[in-house]
């Protein structure tokens, strides 16, 4: 182990993220039974969600989509619903509040026989849904899963030694060369 060629003490740190709760169960009693006892390694499993509220201190509800589907609805992008739900939460994983913009000029490709989404309705998406949407959570005291996912890139984080995310996973925080901290 490099750990030990260097000479170092300190336990090895695991994180293994997992998209629910089973999976991570599962991977928990799996990951123990390899590791046992050991001293050697800290071991921890969990959601990114559970992650991501832990490291940011959270304690807000997560919301789903039901008022989302009420605004499309609302705003006239009840045709193919659920195609607008998944388009909005594009939005919201693609760009950071402040370029939301950029998602006005974006190619989108791989939609299949989708509805074609022009400019003109991308940009009542932004003003009519998404950005009212954003700040009707806010009001609530709650967050949407990619504003987690925000405010976890920027929370000052604990080292680890290996990180492993299961592939459900939505985001993956890349190391920081040299600067000891996971950014986005």
């Amino acid at each position: 182990m490099r750990k030990r060629r260097l000479g170092e003490t300190d336990p090895i740190q695991v994180l293994v993220l997992t998209f629910n709760r089973t999976l991570s169960g599962y991977v928990e009693h799996l990951a123990m039974e390899q590791v046992g006892g050991s001293s050697e390694v800290s071991l921890v499993v969990e959601t990114f969600s559970r992650w991501a509220m832990g490291l940011c201190e959270s304690s807000k509800d997560i919301v789903d989509d039901a008022s989302l589907r009420q605004l499309l609805i609302a705003t006239g992008f009840s045709q193919h619903l659920e195609y607008f739900v998944d388009e909005v939460h594009y939005v919201l994983g693609r760009w950071h509040p402040s370029d939301r913009q950029g998602y006005l000029g974006a190619e989108r490709f791989g939609r299949g026989r989708a509805p074609a989404v022009p400019q003109s309705a991308r940009a009542r998406l932004l003003k009519d849904v998404i950005t009212p949407h954003g700040n009707q959570i806010a009001a609530l005291g709650k967050v949407q899963w990619n504003d987690l996912a925000l405010e976890a890139a920027t929370a000052p984080s604990r080292q680890y030694d290996v990180v492993v995310v299961d592939g459900g996973a939505r985001s993956v925080r890349q190391p920081n060369p040299g600067s000891g901290r996971a950014s986005r």
